[in-house]
């Protein structure tokens, strides 16, 4: 048996050789994976330049799929891999991607592609490893790069000399050294601490679900869209949630850069505001006996006295100049919640809510009691676009972070990860 095993693994031996041949080779793999990173870098050389993440976020989609960064990174960090808890091991491959990040974009910083001189494929292990050398800059003075592949169903690259030391092995000799006399968690501590780290937006929000709650999937729909708009040009988001009053005061203290949420007819002289990345209908509910009712042009019909309607409204949301102007003449109720606006007013003690069409239809779609009570009313009060709102500062960081996100925000709606988030979050369609 163990004979018929040993003549069936020598028989498939060739045929992994051979496709590891037939692929796409190791040089054309690395060189089409340069190749997209520095082209994207020279069309978009305002936004490299102006936002120094974006290099790394190119980096992350165009050449880091073809390094193997687990294996580095447990290579680097040598014996100590073993001893060390999974948690430990994500945060050191975390922590190395961004050195490694860091390291390739100093590299080739300026480069062009016609620049990087190729030297021929060295196959070994049957022709399972392979060695790349290119050259970059001048011909006797550039810096000289050594990528090492191997092949498992495709090409991966495993370790990086630069001017013939090793990525790898300079990393676990640093590594080992930190180790001395200190324990495990204090030097990965330590590591993880001066790793690069991407530049950070602090965005104030308050609950408003399904768009912004802490306790949903990304934060809610906008807080996703938002995280990943200013991603594709390489920012971090990170959101403190507080009432309104308490994100204003940060806001004032430079706590927060803004707001992950306001509308068009918010802004004033103190924030920027964003190009749109959302739309938001504004709808009221009433109960379904109730024979409030608005006309074609969105208006209570002659026969409706707004005086005389308990209206319910979001306590300590700033509704713009025009919605205000609009709702002035009811008697205006706030609340908390949104679920204390429907069941207040199926329970009568309020007529009507302002809401938005998104949360309507789907507190409407409920099967509790309340929801069978109610019903929207045709047509929307009021459509309006959702924006980032920046806190301006002297050195004009607020429109620097505009540029960013509206750039970002291009970028999502070319890829497709913006229709895919909308899906995903069961938005309705546009």
């Amino acid at each position: 048996m163990r004979r018929i095993l040993l003549q069936i693994l020598l028989l498939l031996a060739p045929l992994h050789v051979a496709s590891a041949m037939e692929a796409a080779s190791p040089l054309q793999r690395t060189q089409e994976a340069i190749g997209a990173y520095l082209s994207n870098l020279t069309e978009n050389a305002t936004l490299a330049e102006r936002h120094q993440g974006y290099a790394v976020r190119v980096f992350n989609d165009t050449v880091y799929p073809i390094i193997d960064g687990d294996m580095m990174a447990r290579r680097a960090m040598g014996q100590s891999y073993d001893r060390a808890s999974e948690r430990q091991k994500q945060a050191f491959t975390s922590a190395f991607r961004a050195y490694l990040s860091q390291m390739w974009v100093n590299l080739f910083y300026s480069v062009e592609a016609g620049e990087i001189r190729w030297q021929p494929v060295e196959y070994t292990d049957q022709n399972t490893r392979a060695v790349l050398t290119a050259k970059l800059g001048s011909l006797w003075f550039g810096t000289r790069i050594r990528f090492k592949l191997y092949w498992s169903e495709s090409w991966r690259v495993y370790d990086v000399d630069i001017d013939r030391k090793s990525i790898v092995r300079g990393t676990r000799a640093d590594f080992n050294e930190s180790l001395e006399g200190h324990s495990l968690a204090r030097a990965l501590a330590a590591y993880i601490k001066d790793a690069p780290a991407l530049p950070l937006v602090t965005l104030g929000a308050t609950d408003w679900s399904p768009y912004v709650a802490s306790n949903l999937p990304g934060n809610g729909l906008a807080a996703s869209i938002v995280t990943q708009a200013f991603a594709a040009v390489g920012y971090r988001v990170d959101y403190r949630f507080q009432p309104l009053r308490k994100l204003n005061d940060l806001a004032i203290a430079g706590e927060v850069d803004g707001f992950v949420t306001a509308w068009e007819d918010q802004e004033d002289d103190s924030i920027i505001l964003t190009d749109p990345y959302l739309a938001n209908w504004l709808v009221f509910i009433k109960r379904k006996d109730d024979p409030f009712a608005l006309d074609g042009n969105g208006k209570p019909q002659e026969r409706v006295t707004p005086a005389h309607y308990r209206l319910g409204v979001y306590r300590d949301v700033n509704y713009g100049p025009s919605l205000d102007a609009y709702l002035k003449d009811f008697k205006q109720h706030e609340r908390d919640y949104c679920s204390q606006l429907f069941r207040d007013v199926a329970s009568k003690s309020l007529d009507l809510a302002i809401v938005d069409q998104w949360v309507a239809d789907i507190e409407l779609a409920g099967k509790d009691n309340v929801a069978s009570y109610l019903t929207k009313v045709v047509p929307p009060v009021e459509m309006r676009t959702v924006h980032v709102s920046l806190q301006k500062t002297a050195d004009n960081y607020a429109e620097h972070l505009a540029e960013a996100f509206n750039a970002g925000l291009n970028i999502i709606r070319k890829n497709g990860t913006y229709a895919s988030t909308l899906a995903k979050h069961q938005y309705p369609d546009e």
